[in-house]
């Protein structure tokens, strides 16, 4: 094959991309040594991230959004449904524009507010976005997954496909130009670290890079940590009454950020942030899951509340718990290598997807509070490696740290309602970036080689 004269240029370029596009800018890590959490306690900054700023979460798409489903034959029901906002020209036809795919967080269905204010930002900065529901929440559980709910590469597969799916039709549209990104929050965030690896490992790879914002590093250790906070505050805030949860919260929100925090209000920040953000989803999710796949373990009632049998079950309800009830093969996977995210990035990177930028916290409660000191000092490769499996690679850790920022306090994501947060999300995802410069140059390139 006779190459035209740019093809030494397309080399060049080609060896250097990756790690100018997936690093973070000087831009963006001045930005994030300039953050201040509103409160030091990882907790109280999880909690109230909603509180303050609320315009963060109630500003409007400025495209029309759909729902489209999805055809997979992974879904009893048929299809995965996905929001989809589309750039259109003043006659509101479809125009040309870079592709964005979205991952929320554990238990979101596309109906929360997070999906929106995600569609939001990304139609604002002009890609066309494509928002899929978390495989965790009930929306999901509905269409009745053919594997089993926790079943993480399964789960990853099926999003993949459907990925890959929504790509070809909006191709086929001659729609599309430029780069391809994946954005993930929370669990969200990791499960776009395993699509990443999927997308990498194919004949026809589809991404350009993906962002990955307070992603649990392992998806075992985060679901045993989790159990052990739910077992630490059951009592009181499991049979808490909502109004009273609900008072106490708003307490909370009304804590100055130079206040002195009481242990009684940190305890209460600890027990509302895991019940109300995690546990309580937990368990809808586990009845509908059990509901639609016709097990019947759950007991029920016309009123659940007034069951002792429901009451006892609920009292004792874990991750831990659920796992070993419905999902036994998969324990072990989730608690060994492939629960890492490092496990997930690793195969990437062989298979020469480099493009990662994880965003975390010095205190995010999902993870470990020493998990990127330092290789010597990773907990997950010291102190608990029979049970999460073993970080055999200090190379490879520490290309993965270099792709790591880390805020100075700010919990699990708790900077998301922050105006900080808001112009982070507007230079990471700026399409007049350096970052995004370079790699539609790298399209243009390889197009005229094609």
């Amino acid at each position: 094959m006779r190459f035209p004269k740019i093809f030494p240029e397309v080399f060049v370029f080609l060896c250097c991309v990756g790690r100018l596009f997936s690093d973070w800018s000087p831009e963006l890590r001045r930005l994030a040594h300039d953050y201040r959490a509103h409160h030091e306690n990882g907790f109280m900054s999880s909690l109230t991230g909603t509180c303050h700023f609320t315009e963060s979460f109630t500003k409007e798409a400025p495209v029309r959004v759909e729902t489209w489903d999805i055809p997979t034959t992974m879904m009893e029901k048929g299809s995965l449904p996905v929001l989809v906002g589309l750039q259109r020209d003043q006659n509101f036809e479809v125009t040309n524009a870079p592709l964005i795919i979205y991952i929320p967080g554990s238990f979101v269905n596309l109906n929360d507010s997070q999906p929106k204010r995600w569609m939001a930002e990304f139609t604002s900065l002009g890609y066309h976005t494509v928002v899929f529901p978390n495989p965790w929440g009930t929306q999901f559980v509905e269409r009745i997954p053919r594997g089993k709910l926790g079943s993480i590469a399964w789960e990853a597969t099926l999003l993949y496909k459907a990925l890959k799916d929504v790509h070809a039709r909006l191709e086929a549209e001659k729609v599309l130009t430029g780069t391809v990104r994946l954005a993930g929050v929370s669990s969200g965030g990791f499960f776009s670290s395993a699509v990443s690896s999927m997308d990498a490992e194919s004949h026809n790879p589809i991404l350009s890079e993906a962002t990955l914002i307070s992603p649990p590093v392992h998806f075992g250790r985060t679901l045993d940590r989790l159990d052990d906070l739910i077992e630490g505050s059951r009592d009181p805030y499991q049979d808490m009454f909502r109004l009273r949860l609900y008072w106490k919260y708003r307490s909370l929100c009304s804590i100055d950020s130079n206040e002195n925090v009481s242990k009684d209000e940190l305890d209460d920040a600890a027990g509302i942030a895991v019940f109300a953000g995690f546990y309580e989803e937990l368990v809808n999710s586990v009845k509908a899951y059990d509901r639609v796949k016709g097990i019947d373990a759950v007991p029920r009632g016309f009123f659940n509340w007034l069951n002792p049998a429901y009451r006892q079950w609920r009292s004792s309800f874990t991750f831990e718990r659920y796992f070993q009830e419905y999902n036994p093969e998969s324990k072990d996977l989730v608690q060994g290598k492939m629960g890492h995210i490092y496990y997930w990035i690793s195969r990437a990177y062989k298979a020469g997807f480099a493009n990662f930028r994880i965003l975390t916290t010095t205190d995010d409660f999902l993870n470990d509070i020493s998990l990127w000191a330092g290789y010597d000092e990773n907990p997950l490769r010291v102190s608990l490696q029979s049970k999460y499996g073993v970080l055999e690679d200090r190379e490879e850790w520490e290309k993965i740290s270099d792709d790591v920022l880390v805020l100075q306090n700010g919990g699990h994501y708790g900077f998301r309602g922050s105006p900080w947060f808001s112009t982070f999300i507007r230079a990471a995802f700026s399409m007049d970036s350096k970052e995004h410069q370079d790699l539609r140059k790298f399209h243009r390139l390889y197009s005229d080689i094609q």
